[in-house]
């Protein structure tokens, strides 16, 4: 049974020895009264693209909560819970694919029932960022929201999270893409994850936004062929 399903999640990592990984917690609070979903604008249809692998986002949380915590849709991310790395989304990808538009995209405008919704709130905390991403990108590869939300689950949690916050601590928040990556990689050996498998992204002001971890067709890890930031490069990890 997925994590997500439980009313309390704690998730929590132990090593003896090798890097620090996180500890965090994910709480549904009893009644919670989830917003009604919407259908999202069409930026554009792409319903013939090939699908021949997958991304898997991962949303840098304190990041999305400084720019956005005020917002009422971001509660339950920002203030009811505090995460490190949570899921954005994945996105069935084509390989000649070169903009967004190439890409296979909004195959599908059907809603994200509530109780899907509920269930992977802890994977995916936003019913508004669900809807989205299943309209955009899921619908292109799955048959329904639950189908698409379990598999990102799945996915999700597989991969340990590495102690980002403490990584930025230690750097004073200026830490190069690189090590990002390596924390990572060094979180999941045991399930063999490689450095070309992820890749670093940023927003404005260079600061840490996500990181992409690719899959083939099958969900084994793949070589990233999407741009992201250069290992050498500092990026600004807010912590």
């Amino acid at each position: 049974m997925f994590k997500n399903f439980l009313r309390t999640i704690t998730v929590s990592f132990v090593l003896l020895a090798g890097p620090a990984l996180a500890e965090q917690a994910c709480r549904v609070p009893d009644g919670l009264n989830l917003p009604a979903t919407h259908l999202v604008r069409v930026d554009c249809e792409n319903t013939r693209a090939v699908v021949d692998n997958y991304v898997l986002s991962l949303s840098w949380s304190p990041k999305y909560c400084q720019d956005n915590g005020g917002r009422n849709d971001a509660r339950f991310q920002c203030e009811t819970n505090r995460f490190g790395l949570v899921v954005h989304g994945l996105w069935p990808q084509s390989r000649n694919g070169r903009g967004k538009c190439d890409q296979p995209r909004h195959c599908k405008a059907s809603l994200v029932d509530r109780a899907t919704a509920r269930d992977f709130l802890c994977t995916v905390p936003s019913v508004k960022l669900m809807q989205g991403e299943w309209q955009k990108h899921g619908s292109c590869a799955f048959e329904s929201p639950r189908d698409y939300f379990g598999r990102t689950a799945q996915l999700n949690d597989a991969l340990a999270m590495p102690d980002l916050r403490e990584l930025a601590r230690k750097r004073d928040g200026n830490v190069p893409a690189g090590e990002i990556v390596d924390a990572l990689v060094a979180a999941n050996v045991k399930v063999g994850l490689k450095r070309d498998n992820v890749v670093v992204r940023v927003e404005s002001g260079n600061q840490f936004s996500e990181v992409l971890v690719c899959y083939d067709r099958a969900f084994r890890f793949v070589s990233c062929k999407v741009g992201g930031t250069p290992p050498h490069k500092n990026v600004r990890v807010v912590y």
